[in-house]
Formats: C-alpha cells, sequence, structure tokens
C-alpha cells in the first residue's frame, strides 16, 4: 500500500573484537574513533558475542547466525488548524527499539521460510499479544552497557527458542514428504564495516517561522467558503540505525524525513463529502517549503475543492487515459513494484503474478523499470527512498526491473529465489518492532523509476488520447492529475480452495478531467476510484510523456511502513477503468463558518 500521507513508521569499543567473527569483512568508509567508542556499539558487541558463544538449548542446534538491530528515533511536530496551532512537540525525545534475528540449522535449511499460517498462526499469535512480546523491544535510553544488553539477552534468548520451534515444525513437514523447494533459505554476503557521523535534525518545528505559516495557511482556509477541516502538519525526524551480526557487519547509519501535509474537505450540493490535499517530503531541509510557497499551494488547493464541489459526479469508466506523474507512479508502485518483491515468488500465499517470467514482456517495449535507493536526489529533489545499507546490512544497489518492456529482476532480501540466489540490497523494515511480528525484513521497494527512450509533449500526449478515444468509440478520454494514495492485494487463492483474493489494485484520484474528443475540452469530475488487474492494466500502456517528476511517500506491507519514492513522467494508457466511490450524503452544516460573519 501506498500513503501520500505521511501517518502519523560509556564502554570501549575493540575494533578488532568486531573484526575478528569473520575475516571477509569489506572495510567501507568508517569514522574509527566513533566506532571505537559509540556505547550502543560496545553494548551490542558484547551481548552479540556472547551469544555466540553460549546460547543453546541441550540436544538443540546453536545458531549460525544472529543479528542485532537497534534504532534511535526522535521527532518533532507542530500542527493546527482555523488559523491556530492545535499541537506543538518541539522537543526530540528519543525512544530506543531493539530487535534479534536467530537462525538455527544452516544457510541451506533453516527455521525460516515457514508458510506463514504455520509460522506465525492464530495461537502463536495470540501468545505473543499475551506475553506482551512486542513491549521486547524497548530499550533504555540511559544506563550503563548492561541495561541495552539486558533488553537485547531477553530478546535473544525469545527469538532463539522460537527459531528451534520453527526450525523443529520445519523439519517435520520435510519428514512428512512434504517436499521443500530447492533454493537455500540465507544467502551469504560479504561483511560491512560502516558507522557514520550522527546527522543533526537541523529544523525546529517550534520556531516562530513555522508558527506563523501554520496559522496563515489554515486561517486562509477557513475563511473560503464551504471548507471544512483546513489543517497542517509539520514533522520533523530521524532515525540512528544501528546494526550487527556474527558475520561481521557493523553499521550505523542515520535517516532524515521533513513532512508536511495540509489538507481540507468540502461537501457538494448532494452532500458528499470531497477531500484534497497537499504533501511535501523531502531528506533535505532546504528543499521545506517557505512560507509564499505553502500559501500559493493552499490557494490552488483551495480553488481545486471549489471545483470538486460543483464538478459532475463521474459514472463507472472504461477507456484511455493520460495519468500524471504521480498517477503513473502509484500505478506502477502498486500494479508492479510489490508483485516484484522478492520473498513473494517462493511464498506460498502469495498470487506470484510475476513467477518465472524473467525474459517475458509484461509491459510496452517502451517502458523501463529500475529501483535505486542509491540515488540521492533527482532534478535537485531529494528522495525518500535513498539509503546506503538495507534492513539486512547489504549496500544499496541500482536494480533494472523491467528492461524495455520484459522482466529482468526482483526486489531481493537475503532470501533466495529461483534464479536469483543473493540479495540486492533491497530487505526492508520499519524498525525493529516489526520484524518481532513480521520476522524479519523482506525486499521492498525504495526509489522506483519510470523510464523510456521515446518522449512525447503533453499536447501530443492530449492528442493520443483523443485519437484513442475516437478509436475505441468513446465520447471522451481522461486526465488523471492528481492522487492521493494506492492499495493492492497480492494474496493467491486461500488454502481451502473454496475461493480466495483477487489480484487487483486501487487508487483514489483527486483530480480527474474528461476530455471531449470533439472540441479537446477538459471538465473536471469527481465520485470515482480507478481500479484494475495488474496484467491487463500494464499491457495497455502505449507512451511516455517528458514531465518526469519525483513524488515521495510512506509504503506499507508485512514488514511496516517505509519512505519511498517513485519518478515517473505522464503515462498514456489505453485503458483504465474506474468505479464508482460510495458514500453516504450528508446536510452541509446549517450555520454558516464565523469566519464568514460580517463585522
Amino acid at each position: 500500500m501506498l500513503n501520500l500521507l505521511f501517518r502519523s513508521a560509556a564502554v570501549t569499543f575493540i575494533l578488532l573484537a568486531i573484526l575478528s567473527f569473520t575475516p571477509s569483512v569489506v572495510k567501507a568508509e568508517k569514522t574509527l574513533p566513533d566506532l571505537q567508542t559509540d556505547p550502543l556499539l560496545a553494548a551490542m558487541r558484547t551481548e552479540l558475542q556472547r551469544a555466540k558463544e553460549s546460547l543453546r538449548l541441550p540436544d538443540q542446534p546453536a545458531p549460525y547466525f544472529i543479528e542485532y538491530w537497534v534504532q534511535e528515533s526522535v521527532s518533532a511536530n507542530l500542527s493546527g488548524k482555523y488559523g491556530g496551532i492545535t499541537h506543538t512537540h518541539p522537543d526530540l525525545h528519543p525512544r530506543r527499539a531493539a530487535g534479534v534475528q536467530v537462525r538455527v540449522g544452516s544457510y541451506e535449511f533453516d527455521n525460516m521460510n515457514l508458510p506463514l499460517a504455520l509460522r506465525f498462526n492464530a495461537t502463536d499469535y495470540a501468545d505473543f499479544m499475551e506475553e506482551n512480546d512486542w513491549q521486547l523491544a524497548e530499550v533504555p535510553l540511559e544506563g550503563e552497557g548492561a541495561a541495552l544488553r539486558s533488553a537485547l539477552w531477553v530478546l535473544g534468548d525469545t527469538a532463539y527458542k522460537r527459531a528451534v520451534g520453527e526450525y523443529q515444525k520445519k523439519k517435520m513437514l520435510q519428514s512428512t514428504g512434504v517436499k521443500k523447494e530447492p533454493l537455500d533459505d540465507f544467502s551469504r554476503e560479504k561483511s560491512v564495516v560502516f558507522v557514520e557521523p550522527i546527522m543533526e535534525v537541523g529544523v525546529s518545528v517550534d520556531d516562530e517561522v513555522w508558527k506563523d505559516a501554520v496559522r496563515k495557511v489554515t486561517g486562509y482556509l477557513a475563511r473560503q467558503e464551504g471548507i471544512m477541516e483546513p489543517t497542517m502538519d509539520i514533522q520533523a525526524a530521524r532515525d540512528v540505525n544501528y546494526y550487527m551480526n556474527t558475520e561481521g557487519t557493523v553499521l550505523r547509519t542515520s535517516e532524515l524525513l521533513y513532512t508536511i501535509d495540509i489538507s481540507a474537505w468540502t461537501r457538494t450540493p448532494d452532500g458528499i463529502k470531497v477531500a484534497n490535499f497537499r504533501h511535501f517530503q523531502v531528506q533535505d531541509p532546504k528543499e521545506l517549503p517557505d512560507g509564499k510557497k505553502l500559501l500559493a499551494e493552499a490557494e490552488a488547493l483551495a480553488r481545486e475543492l471549489a471545483e470538486l464541489r460543483n464538478a459532475e459526479e463521474f459514472n463507472p469508466y472504461s477507456g484511455p487515459a493520460i495519468l500524471g506523474p504521480d498517477v503513473a507512479g502509484v500505478f506502477f508502485h502498486e500494479a508492479l513494484g510489490h508483485r516484484l518483491e522478492g520473498e513473494r515468488q517462493r511464498m506460498t500465499e502469495s498470487g506470484q503474478t510475476f513467477r518465472d517470467k524473467v525474459g517475458d514482456r509484461i509491459i510496452s517495449e517502451q517502458i523501463s523499470i529500475v529501483d535505486d535507493p542509491t540515488l540521492p536526489c533527482f532534478k535537485g529533489k531529494s528522495l525518500s527512498g535513498h539509503y546506503r545499507y538495507d534492513s539486512e546490512g547489504v549496500a544499496a544497489q541500482k536494480v533494472t526491473l523491467v528492461n524495455r518492456g520484459k522482466l529482468a529482476n526482483y526486489l531481493l532480501s537475503r532470501t533466495p529465489i529461483k534464479g536469483f540466489a543473493g540479495s540486492n540490497g533491497h530487505a526492508r523494515s520499519q524498525n525493529p518492532q516489526a520484524n518481532l511480528l513480521y520476522g524479519h525484513p523482506v525486499g521492498r521497494m525504495a526509489t522506483l523509476m519510470v523510464e523510456s527512450e521515446n518522449r512525447h509533449s503533453l499536447d501530443t500526449l492530449k492528442k493520443m488520447l483523443i485519437e484513442e478515444a475516437k478509436k475505441q468509440g468513446k465520447p471522451y478520454g481522461l486526465i488523471i492529475r492528481h492522487i492521493r494514495n494506492g492499495e493492492t492485494d497480492t494474496k493467491g487463492p486461500s488454502a481451502s480452495g473454496l475461493g480466495g483474493n483477487f489480484q487487483a489494485f486501487k487508487a483514489t484520484p483527486v483530480l480527474v478531467y474528461a476530455v471531449d474528443v470533439a472540441t479537446g475540452k477538459e471538465r473536471l469530475v469527481r465520485g470515482v476510484e480507478l481500479v484494475g488487474t495488474p496484467l491487463v492494466s500494464l499491457e495497455k500502456v502505449i507512451a511516455a510523456g517528458n514531465d518526469d517528476d519525483v513524488f515521495n511517500a510512506s509504503c506499507g506491507a508485512e514488514s511496516g511502513w517505509v519512505p519511498v519514492s517513485v519518478v515517473s513522467p505522464s503515462i498514456l494508457t489505453a485503458q483504465v477503468e474506474l468505479q464508482r466511490v460510495g458514500g453516504n450524503p450528508k446536510r452541509s452544516p446549517l450555520l454558516f463558518s464565523p469566519f464568514q460573519e460580517k463585522r
């Protein structure tokens, strides 16, 4: 699922002791003084060494791999509505969480990759919640090394016992004739040592400049006729991730994210609620819009709401459409990206839409798609999907997923899949708590980039749209210029065979324009959402524009919510399907807004 609105997700450390875990360490760039003195890394190293040497039940296999992950998060928030401040939390109070993964067996056969229903069934989930296992991830902010080590000790003990149980389940399945797919369970990767200086947040939401912007933006919207609940939210956040495993990898990285959301809604004459928004998400605070820019965006938002309020309610539609850059980005993210996540190619509960299709054409040969977490910015805009190392300690890599229409690769973690034995640096998880619940990081999108060698101006795309609509006998084509979010279901049929899930995606557009094929005139319509099935929808792409743009968002899946980016041009497709949006009409307010009172 993709959401365009960010919902608001001192001991001496001896370098040689870490390097002694394995001889195959790649010495990436590092800050040696920090590596030697960081108290979190020191405590993690001490407890990891102890677990490696002694964590074992009698007559049970010892761990062959252990990893620790500690995340320290800070955030500051400022919110307002109707021209006033509603909430301010300017202090950057940190919180720490930890996660431990233990694997028993071997790289070839271990406790992971069980069917989800067996790994974490209803009884296991009830036990998990009853024992408050999810709270184990909480880590003290203060105290000597023993405080952090104690948290890791309990997590490690729990993880090891669960791993032994899962390993026995898996061996039992094998002994009863259920054949294991001929794939290793875990890939061998080079170890790396990288300790990055901790970045400062750099923005104070307590600054009067930001408070003034919130007051002016929400105050302006509140004064516009018919506008309800004008809100503005600002967040500055930083995560510092500490990672270590028994192969010798040691990492400390930090990520910054700044988000501004503006939203409001109104009611149409027939009582239907229509909403609009503006969303800004950047990694570089210098890119944050100033007060003048924010007010201009609020004015545009208000104009759009006024037009939406009086727009025609549209009927269900199937036909050609131009998808604007953010709409096209959501389309490719939901219809394609989630189905190229590596684990889904071996999960029995997944629909496996593109399994064994490497080399097959799955989209127009005009289109290539890459995912590149190594890219920090595009055309001067920072990318939220940028990172240097993934959640399994593997270096981020640019990956060509689709090459001129043909499937070329998948988004891979250290879980091998058919034809791909190793990671390409795309294992991602929201935080250690997500690991506790879902097991381990999985292959996820980072910065999905839609590319085409054959580009067209928007005027040309519109002419092509009209011609395609005429060819299909349609009185109009569509231009979808703005979208709120998207979601998809990648699950396969139910195990019972009595029904199951449908391979489909859905997205919620905000601005949809019907283009008259006779005159070329556009009229705004409302009340529909974009739906489709991935294989059919992807085959209908005809052409790409020359207006590549960036949008940053957050994406939710099994391993939690992670920041992502999409870089895409507008695309022309021969067929989209729009269905009517449900909703109960309600009366508009009986009294006018106090902001409308004449003085």
